[in-house]
């Protein structure tokens, strides 16, 4: 079953207990209560101008009965708990007795009113038993830091549209002089890219996350609505990173740090121009150099979206499919990324994921034959059916989210053979 990926748990346990169940029992306090623990994901995605219930739940071990409020701090002001009221706005309530949690008036996503203006509503949220004996001492309690985090409707506002066509000429994202927004994911070019490139992407990219006639909607808005809450930004350049003199830094490029610290940034789209390689310059290459970095861009943002696309949890289904792959030999990371999985561990697992997730989107496409290396060493599966057969995990990952979530994008990479050297 698919579950939004959880972030920062913060959770404090106080334990005590007593024994006996009369007014007249003493309580033993060499004994100890379990205290209740809350089961529920700390983040709940919540639609704009909904009023949905969603239950709060707790899990106490020794079947007591359980009592939920809200303690304030943070945006606990704003919130009120059964009668109690904590201001006048009764944005959220919450029912004591069974962890329901309701907005009193539909949250609007462009009119936030959470402290931090960020539709992102912080509440902390106690659970209490109710123990044999009426003393705090003798109570088990647990607190948990919930954020409800308020998603637009993709029907009422442009950051979820598609591309128009036009390309914003401006310094908005500094030092990209030219960019385009598809669906919240900016695509942001250096000043020697060329317009018509860009426009590609742009067409690349509306096809990819453009709504079709299979979509999981309720998934498709969690991604769409996480590349704009972390601010995903496909950054473009011209010929390779080694080509730029003086090269791209911020000395050089001013913004290139704020860039790259503020916004989700993966590797570059690159442009073919006359003095890239005899290589680079093919429709094949070129295909891959813009799809490649855009399926890794994705793959990032459906980490942070669902769990089961974590690269770090060795459990998940993203790591299972990936270590099933390898495991019977279809795919072959080894050597790829030099000596990174002793320097930095975490941002190998994540290449190597990355990698996987590009070689198994693509040729589920049906690009292998097209624009995939026939003799490649490092993926050895060339259609959809062989990857049903040989790697099941993949095909299901696949079958779950990719071909529930994102369009197929081929028709404007066979676009692409129209490429001529300038």
């Amino acid at each position: 079953m698919k579950k939004v990926l959880s972030y920062i748990l913060v959770s404090t346990f106080i334990l005590a207990s007593c024994s006996g169940g009369g007014d007249d029992e003493v309580c033993d306090f060499t004994s100890v209560n379990t205290a209740p623990v809350f089961t529920t994901d700390n983040v709940i995605l919540w639609y704009e101008n909904e009023t949905t219930e969603v239950t709060i739940n707790a899990f106490d071990a020794d079947g007591d009965r359980l009592n939920f409020e809200i303690n304030g701090n943070d945006d606990g002001g704003q919130f009120t708990n059964g009668s109690t009221f904590f201001n006048s706005q009764y944005l959220i309530s919450i029912n004591r007795v069974t962890g329901v949690v309701t907005f009193n008036e539909p949250p609007d996503y462009e009119n936030p009113v959470d402290n931090d203006d960020d539709n992102i509503y912080r509440i902390h949220v106690t659970v209490e038993d109710e123990s044999f004996c009426n003393t705090d001492r003798a109570k088990g309690v647990a607190t948990e830091i919930f954020q409800i985090k308020v998603v637009n409707d993709p029907t009422d506002d442009e950051t979820w549209s598609w591309w128009d066509g036009n390309l914003i000429k401006s310094n908005d994202y500094a030092p990209y002089d030219k960019h385009l927004k598809s669906y919240g994911l900016i695509v942001a070019g250096l000043p020697d890219v060329t317009d018509d490139f860009m426009k590609k992407i742009g067409d690349i990219v509306n096809a990819t996350f453009g709504r079709n006639s299979i979509t999981s909607d309720p998934d498709r808005n969690l991604l769409l609505g996480n590349i704009v809450y972390f601010q995903a930004l496909q950054r473009v350049g011209a010929t390779g990173m080694s080509s730029y003199d003086p090269p791209l830094n911020e000395t050089n490029y001013p913004g290139w740090d704020f860039i790259n610290d503020n916004y989700i940034v993966t590797d570059f789209i690159w442009e073919a121009t006359q003095n890239s390689s005899e290589e680079a310059k093919t429709n094949v290459a070129q295909a891959n150099a813009i799809i490649k970095p855009l399926i890794h861009t994705i793959t990032l943002m459906l980490e942070k979206t669902f769990s089961e696309w974590s690269y770090e949890d060795p459990s998940s289904q993203l790591v299972l499919a990936m270590n099933e792959a390898i495991n019977g030999g279809y795919y072959d990371p080894t050597g790829k990324f030099g000596d990174l999985s002793e320097t930095d561990p975490i941002a190998y697992k994540r290449a190597i994921a990355e990698d996987f997730a590009y070689w198994m989107i693509y040729t589920a496409w049906g690009s292998y034959s097209s624009f995939l290396p026939g003799d490649s060493p490092e993926w050895t599966i060339e259609t959809l059916d062989e990857m049903e057969s040989n790697t099941p995990l993949a095909y299901a990952l696949y079958d779950d989210y990719i071909y529930r979530i994102l369009g197929n994008p081929i028709r404007y990479l066979e676009a692409l053979t129209s490429f001529e050297e300038e």
